[in-house]
């Protein structure tokens, strides 16, 4: 599946982790609207361009952790960061933040389980954005 999707499959205990919590919407709609100038369809807009840009992000991110590219890593996970952030998804914003800040430090050493809860987060995430491109609420 990894393959086929270029996505990170996240281990057994993250997946049941985010299982077992309260399924409420990653996102804060509201505001992601508001950040879009208050135009519904252009968020709409910015939701299908992080749904096809955030699986490669996520790539990357476990490839440069791999690699230990920690420059790679570190813009990544910045990257994935803001994308959190202007969304509201506030587990995934502090699970990159934490991920950028390691990366800044050169040491990528024990980031693997934060990068395996961050695509479980980023998963709910694009589950979630899916829903509201199509006009079904998270």
């Amino acid at each position: 599946m990894e393959r086929l999707l270029g996505l990170r499959v996240a281990q057994p205990a993250q997946v049941e982790e985010v299982a077992h919590r309260e399924r409420t919407s990653t996102i804060d709609l509201p505001v992601a609207v508001e950040r879009a100038g208050g135009d519904e369809d252009l968020a709409r807009e910015l939701a299908g361009m992080l749904l096809e840009e955030a699986p490669r992000w996520l790539e990357d991110l476990s490839a440069s952790q791999a690699q230990g590219d920690t420059a790679l890593f570190t813009r990544t996970a910045h990257t994935l960061k803001g994308s959190a952030d202007h969304w509201g998804a506030r587990r995934a914003f502090e699970l990159a933040k934490d991920l950028e800040r390691r990366g800044r430090t050169g040491d990528l050493s024990g980031v693997g389980r934060i990068v395996d809860e961050l695509c479980a987060e980023y998963a709910l995430l694009l589950d979630d954005l899916g829903r509201f491109r199509t006009g079904r609420a998270p």
